[in-house]
Formats: C-alpha cells, structure tokens, sequence
C-alpha cells in the first residue's frame, strides 16, 4: 500500500525528471547539457527510519534493482555535483556538441 508520503515523493520524483526532459531539450538546442543527480535511498537516521518503516521492504527492492546496490551517503551528493560540474567544465559531454 503507498503511502501519502510515498506517493507524494513519486509525483515529485516524475515532475523532476520531466522538468529536466522539458529543459534539456531547450537547451540541448544550444549545445548545452543538463545533469540530475538521483542519490536514491540516503543513509541518514530519516532514511534508516524508512528503511525500517512500512515501506522499507518496496525501498530495499528499488536498492538492489539499482545500478549502485549500496545506500548513498550524504557525502555522495556533493560529491556526485562536484565531479558533474568538473566534467562540464573540461568539456566532458555525453553527447557532442552540435555545432
């Protein structure tokens, strides 16, 4: 059974993902790249609470079907911005550019 909570974090995970979809594109016009960082279930004392919650046995399916089958760390998110934007900066692009 889904929660309100649980549903309302679905609803904004979608309207995130096709928010970057509808700019990406934009922008993706102008030889620009978008990034998002999806760290999944975190390891802080609220997302251990949720693992051990009423949803936790649906959130340890999503984690182990994921491609990092480990909990993200607080640590991880920064990290993963940090190393998004040296990449943009030195030209690293999954895609060429257009012109």
């Amino acid at each position: 059974m889904t929660t309100c909570s649980g549903a309302a974090h679905v609803c904004a995970e979608l309207a995130g993902h096709l928010r970057i979809q509808g700019v990406g594109r934009t922008w993706g016009q102008r030889g620009a790249g978008i990034n998002t960082a999806g760290p999944g279930i975190i390891s802080t004392p609220m997302g251990q609470g949720e693992l051990n919650g009423a949803t936790g046995a649906a959130m340890r399916i999503v984690s182990e079907i994921s491609p990092v089958t480990r909990l993200s760390t607080p640590e991880d998110i920064p990290a993963a911005a940090e190393f998004l934007l040296s990449a943009c900066r030195r030209g690293h692009h999954r895609h060429p550019s257009p012109h």
